[in-house]
């Protein structure tokens, strides 16, 4: 995986006006040396939108970047998945795979990895920063064992709620038999998670499917602070519907 920092090329007929001159300060800027684990700048190239800054994040295997936001100390946060054990990551699981978090400091200095899983398939999707500072992480797992329990079959959505360290203060499965993947999170205004997902199962913690042939629903489920299922609900018709994506809306609705 590759983090990248860009920013819009100025056009040449711009260039002159007093609020886009380029000093030389800041261009000299953009020729440090590579250090690992921090953002490096590199020099603009003239017929392209500038990449200000890269780094790399993973070991020998195969890693992936799901999901980046910017944290309140001004950092940032990755989540995904690795099948590394070694390089920035240490996984259990390099057959399987394991989810991962990266933080990075408000200097774009790495300063820690952690990854988490059972001995099965786990990914993390989307992640948020929570009122109390900590992280809420979604996405699925085929695990039932190691750091994951109540997985219902298959895949199952997997909510983590760690500390601001990363540290683990309880995670939930949800799903059925068949399969579910969690693909969007925000946390509610009464401190509580929504998350969107998509479901082929009709048992478990899934009803009203629409589909009788295996197909998938767009699936909708709102739980407590502590992970405790409040409701869910299935969307769509007789073919396959999905829910990618979430956003609040007006006095705790939300857009799917």
């Amino acid at each position: 995986m590759c983090i990248v920092s860009v920013t819009a090329q100025i056009p040449e007929q711009l260039k002159n006006l007093p609020q886009f001159k380029l000093r030389e300060s800041i261009l000299l800027s953009l020729s440090k040396p590579y250090a690992p684990g921090k953002l490096n700048d590199m020099h603009c190239s003239p017929n392209a939108p500038c990449l200000k800054a890269q780094t790399t994040l993973g070991g020998s295997s195969y890693d992936e970047g799901h999901k980046m936001i910017q944290t309140k100390d001004g950092g940032f946060v990755v989540c995904g998945l690795t099948f590394s054990n070694d390089g920035n990551f240490h996984t259990t699981d390099i057959i399987n795979g394991d989810a991962y978090i990266a933080k990075y400091n408000k200097l774009k200095q790495l300063k820690w990895t952690k990854t988490y899983g059972g001995s099965g398939n786990d990914v993390f999707n989307d992640i948020v920063q929570t009122y109390g500072g900590g992280y809420a992480v979604a996405g699925q797992t085929t695990s039932n064992d190691g750091g994951v329990r109540g997985n219902h079959g298959s895949n199952d959505v997997w909510l983590v709620k760690l500390n601001a360290s990363g540290n683990i203060e309880w995670q939930k499965c949800y799903g059925g038999t068949g399969d579910e993947f969690g693909n969007a999170i925000v946390q509610t205004f009464y401190g509580g998670y929504a998350v969107t997902t998509f479901t082929n199962s009709n048992d478990g913690d899934v009803s009203g499917n629409h589909n009788t042939d295996g197909n998938f629903d767009g699936w909708f489920i709102q739980v407590t602070p502590k992970g405790k299922l409040l409701f869910q609900h299935c969307y769509g018709g007789s073919d396959f519907d999905g829910l990618f994506a979430i956003a609040p809306s007006d006095f705790g609705s939300f857009i799917l």
